[in-house]
């Protein structure tokens, strides 16, 4: 089950939220009622990995009371991270692993096990969990409201990364016991543009990145152009809908999870943009790997190579192969040169700034959707085999609308205001709920061709 079709939208969510609201004299049955319909979400994917979400609950909730006991004792702690790491690498790179495991003459199927959805997110929220109980941060709390903050369906699949203490407070909360018409509204607003991003923009822009990905051979500069930027664009609103829609979903439960995006194509340096980028994935890589390898306080010659180890641990999260080790490289190297300019007091006008960012993004995006470094060499071959030509009047006249929905995610990426700070501005007038009727309307009919969000499986 998937945000966008119709069995969620007009069936699985009306019903858990009125539930929800029905029980909301009675808290702690509430949580459970929501445990329960997460556990269901999830299992409409696929039945029998709902066992593995369970048994990684069940894990790592048991652990965190034996890391709690032993503080300042730290095995106990990489136990309960080393099983988490080894099953989520189990899975992700069983394929790259394959004849390795059959060294140890293991089963071959071992290498053809399917991918569990959303393991890399509920896997480093809990991994996150147990390093803060370890530090005296957090604290174990009850057996439902763990469960909760693991398998809260709106970011089971893909995120945002939660952290349990900003998140169970919540779950106690006297809002949980009222219906407040702002957030409901709130999230009704970032369900429908988060939904809009999804199936009118990714979704339409999907088959002009496939011409320059699925077939390089042939490419010429322009389309070469068009498809390295249209999936630029395509990524940017398939998650960030997604996110948009967790949050959204959220509000109408009166919880709040973490903004994941903030316009991030307007940033002016590569350190701004993953500041604004898939914030809670840096957040995590920030707290947990590159602050105890000694962070910004460190000199510059050790503060190198822990941005470098950082974010190439970015890139293998990602997934396995080549071209993700090398965008995670690329993307450390930049932020190591841009710690430099800044010690030197290098400072570039913002329209400056604002072009080099987005121009090694989008070049660096052409790396991460590459199946492998030829593809990728062919692509980037063809993009600078020559100036791209656009016959603006007639490309305008004859646009397919691939092509307008790549027109329109670059106007919109372009001002200033994002999902969440257009939702929170909205007020409840006649025309607003016109349009969101119209917008969600449209997308509805688009459910026909309904496609899974690209972040469920990294």
């Amino acid at each position: 089950m998937f945000f966008n079709s119709y069995e969620f939208l007009f069936g699985f969510l009306p019903a858990v939220c009125i539930v929800y609201f029905l029980l909301r004299r009675s808290p702690r049955i509430g949580t459970w009622w929501m445990v329960a319909a997460s556990l269901f979400f999830y299992s409409r994917y696929r039945f029998d990995y709902l066992a593995l979400l369970i048994v990684s609950i069940l894990w790592n909730y048991l652990i965190s009371f034996v890391i709690l006991r032993r503080k300042g004792k730290p095995g106990f702690l990489i136990l309960g991270i080393s099983v988490n790491l080894l099953v989520l690498g189990l899975f992700k790179y069983s394929r790259m692993l394959a004849p390795a495991l059959q060294t140890f003459h293991l089963p071959a199927s071992i290498s053809d096990l399917a991918f569990p959805l959303g393991i890399s997110f509920f896997t480093f929220s809990q991994i996150a969990y147990l390093v803060d109980v370890y530090r005296g941060d957090d604290s174990p709390s009850a057996i439902r409201d763990y469960a909760l903050f693991v398998a809260f369906f709106p970011h089971l699949l893909s995120g945002p990364i939660l952290r349990h203490r900003e998140m169970v407070p919540q779950f106690d909360s006297a809002l949980r016991r009222r219906i407040i018409p702002r957030y409901f509204a709130r999230g009704l607003s970032l369900i429908v543009i988060g939904l809009a991003k999804k199936t009118l923009i990714a979704d339409s822009l999907a088959p002009l990145a496939a011409k320059a990905f699925d077939s390089p051979g042939m490419l010429d500069s322009a389309t070469a152009w068009l498809g390295s930027t249209a999936y630029t664009f395509q990524l940017y609103n398939d998650f960030s809908g997604y996110c948009d829609i967790a949050l959204g979903v959220s509000f109408l439960f009166n919880l709040r999870i973490p903004e994941n995006f903030r316009a991030p194509y307007r940033s002016t340096s590569i350190q701004e943009f993953w500041q604004r980028w898939h914030i809670t994935l840096g957040r995590f890589f920030r707290n947990y790997v590159f602050f105890p390898l000694g962070g910004s306080r460190v000199k510059f010659y050790r503060q190198f190579p822990a941005i470098i180890i950082t974010f190439v641990l970015v890139g293998l999260w990602h997934g396995v192969g080549w071209t993700f080790l090398l965008w995670g490289t690329l993307h450390g190297v930049a932020l190591a040169i841009q710690v430099l300019w800044r010690r030197l007091r290098i400072r570039l006008p913002s329209f400056a700034g604002w072009a080099l960012t987005f121009a090694f993004v989008d070049l660096t995006w052409v790396v991460f959707r590459a199946p492998d470094l030829p593809t990728m060499v062919k692509v980037w071959r063809a993009m600078f085999s020559g100036l791209p030509k656009f016959p603006i009047p007639s490309a305008l006249a004859n646009a397919d609308p691939a092509q307008l929905a790549l027109l329109a995610a670059i106007l919109l990426a372009a001002i200033p205001a994002y999902s969440f700070t257009i939702a929170q501005r909205m007020k409840p007038r006649l025309w607003t709920a016109a349009l969101g009727a119209l917008l969600l309307t449209t997308i509805v009919l688009r459910f026909a061709s309904v496609s899974y969000f690209l972040y469920a499986f990294f």
